[in-house]
C-alpha cells in the first residue's frame, strides 16, 4: 500500500500485516447459566454449602468432572472434611453435583444445567440453545 501527502505525492509505502487475536486465556474460565443461578439461589443453601459449591466450580476440569480429591479441595478451602462431605451429599441430593464412572474411575461431575467447562461440542450446543432433554431435566430437578 502506498502512502500519499494530501497533495496526492507519494510518500513512502507501508505493508500491512494482518494479526490475528489469539486468546490469552487458556484456563481458568467455564461458562455458566444466568437461569440456572438464579434458582440456586434461591436453593437456601448454607454458607458451607455455597463454599463447597464455589470450592468445585474452582476446580472444574474440562467436562465438567472434579479430578482432585475431595479432602484436598477441602483443605484448600478451609473446611472441615466431615463438613465438606456433608454439604456434598446436600448439593448431589439437590442435582447440583452427581457421580459418574468414567474410565478414570467414579468421578465427582458438576450439573451442566450449572456451567460447562470443555470443548463447544453437541452437549455444549445443546445446553446453550436450551433444546437438550437432559439439560431440562437437570433444571427441573432443581427447581
Amino acid at each position: 500500500m502506498r502512502l500519499v501527502s494530501p497533495n496526492d505525492e507519494p510518500v513512502g509505502e507501508i505493508e500491512l500485516v494482518e494479526k490475528k487475536y489469539r486468546c490469552r486465556l487458556r484456563e481458568g474460565f467455564f461458562l455458566t447459566m444466568e437461569d440456572t443461578l438464579q434458582i440456586v439461589a434461591t436453593l437456601n443453601l448454607s454458607n458451607t454449602e455455597y463454599r463447597v459449591l464455589l470450592a468445585l466450580l474452582a476446580n472444574l476440569d474440562y467436562g465438567n468432572f472434579i479430578r482432585k480429591k475431595q479432602s484436598i479441595i477441602a483443605s484448600k478451602t478451609n473446611i472441615k472434611p466431615s463438613n465438606f462431605s456433608k454439604a456434598l451429599q446436600k448439593l448431589k441430593a439437590l442435582g447440583l453435583v452427581f457421580v459418574e464412572d468414567t474410565d478414570e474411575g467414579r468421578l465427582l461431575r458438576v450439573s451442566s444445567a450449572l456451567a460447562w467447562k470443555g470443548h463447544a461440542n453437541r452437549e455444549f450446543e445443546a445446553i446453550y440453545h436450551k433444546d437438550s432433554t437432559r439439560l431440562s431435566n437437570e433444571i427441573q430437578m432443581l427447581k
